[in-house]
C-alpha cells in the first residue's frame, strides 16, 4: 500500500469538510422548510397583510372545504391553517388574540391589523360564509 504525504492528506480533508458543510447546510434548510417554515410564514403573512381571511381546519382534507372554494370565488386574500400540522399554532392564536376554545373546524377568521376582527365558527353554510365575506370586504373598502 502506498503512503499518502501530509499535503495530499490535508487537501483530502479540506475537500471532505467542504462537501460535508455544503450538504449539511442543504439538509438543515430542507428540514427547516419542511417542519418549521409554515408557522412562521402564516404569522409573517398576517403581519404583511393589512386585511386577510384565515381558514382554520383541524386536518388536511382530500378535497377543499366549501369555505375555501367560496374564498377563491370571491377573489379575496386568504390563508389556510391546519391545526394539527401547525408548529406555531399557539403563537398564531396569541397573535390574533384568540384561544383554542374560540375555534370549531372549519373556522373563518377576518384579520385586520394583526388582530381577529370577526370570527365565523363552523363555517359550513354557503349563505353565512358569503355574507361574512361581503360584510368584511365592505368594511375594508370603506376604511
Amino acid at each position: 500500500m502506498e503512503d499518502i504525504d501530509l499535503k495530499e492528506f490535508l487537501t483530502n480533508i479540506k475537500v471532505f469538510l467542504f462537501i460535508f458543510i455544503v450538504f449539511g447546510a442543504l439538509f438543515v434548510i430542507i428540514l427547516f422548510n419542511h417542519f418549521g417554515g409554515k408557522g412562521i410564514s402564516i404569522n409573517k403573512k398576517i403581519a404583511k397583510e393589512k386585511n386577510l381571511f384565515v381558514v382554520v381546519l383541524e386536518e388536511k382534507e382530500k378535497t377543499s372545504p366549501k369555505v375555501v372554494k367560496i374564498l377563491k370565488e370571491e377573489n379575496v386574500k386568504y390563508a389556510v391553517l391546519y391545526q394539527q400540522e401547525e408548529r406555531y399554532f399557539n403563537d398564531f392564536l396569541k397573535k390574533v388574540s384568540l384561544t383554542d376554545e374560540d375555534l370549531s373546524s372549519p373556522t373563518l377568521i377576518y384579520i385586520e391589523d394583526e388582530k381577529a376582527k370577526e370570527v365565523l365558527v363552523h363555517a359550513t353554510k354557503e349563505e353565512k360564509i358569503k355574507s361574512f365575506i361581503e360584510e368584511n370586504k365592505e368594511e375594508k373598502e370603506e376604511g
